[in-house]
């Protein structure tokens, strides 16, 4: 390959291209990136809605989180029915490292990995179970206040088998994670 390349590892979201530019621009990247099967070892992994400690403060589990721990009066959200995988980030990392050892061996190809915990739930019950995590008592959850955006992914349901097949597996569970990203968020990391 020119300049030595013989693998390439695209980062990808789950969102549908139909919902922003960055969106778009990923869905792009990665059918570009497949072009290139017959000279490269192409992966494209696809992250669902990842979180943990140390976030960005405008993400939706961040953003959330902290609304919750300031017991502002209410949070605006959509109805909430829209289904996420929410996976740690710590798993994430462990995930990418099964890919990066796989990538090693492999011959070239155009290879997909989703990375998600496989069990995707509501908006609507992540938002109520960080409420009590928080031990809020006061916000109002206000279900429904926002529309739901064009094009938005309603069930983000992924397959993680060739992930698994790794040997890969996430290893901490959504009430796990959630209770470190809420200490984390109450000393302000």
């Amino acid at each position: 390959m020119n300049n030595g390349l013989r693998c390439f590892i695209n980062t990808d979201t789950y969102l549908d291209k139909g919902i922003n530019h960055y969106s778009l621009s990923k869905k792009q990247f990665a059918e570009w990136l497949e072009s290139y099967k017959e000279r490269l070892v192409c992966i494209n992994v696809v992250l669902e809605h990842f979180y943990g400690p140390g976030d960005n403060k405008t993400k939706f589990v961040t953003w959330l989180t902290d609304q919750l721990l300031e017991e502002v009066e209410t949070i605006p959200l959509t109805a909430g029915q829209q289904r996420r995988d929410f996976i740690y980030i710590d798993d994430v990392v462990a995930g990418f490292l099964a890919i990066f050892r796989f990538a090693q061996d492999i011959d070239v190809g155009f290879h997909r990995f989703d990375v998600g915990s496989g069990t995707p739930i509501s908006i609507r019950h992540f938002a109520e179970l960080a409420k009590v995590m928080t031990g809020n008592s006061k916000t109002v959850l206000h279900f429904g206040a926002i529309p739901y955006r064009p094009s938005e992914v309603m069930d983000a349901t992924i397959d993680i088998r060739a992930l698994t097949a790794l040997g890969w597996n996430p290893t901490v569970g959504l009430t796990e994670g959630l209770s470190k990203t809420i200490a984390a968020r109450r000393t302000g990391k």
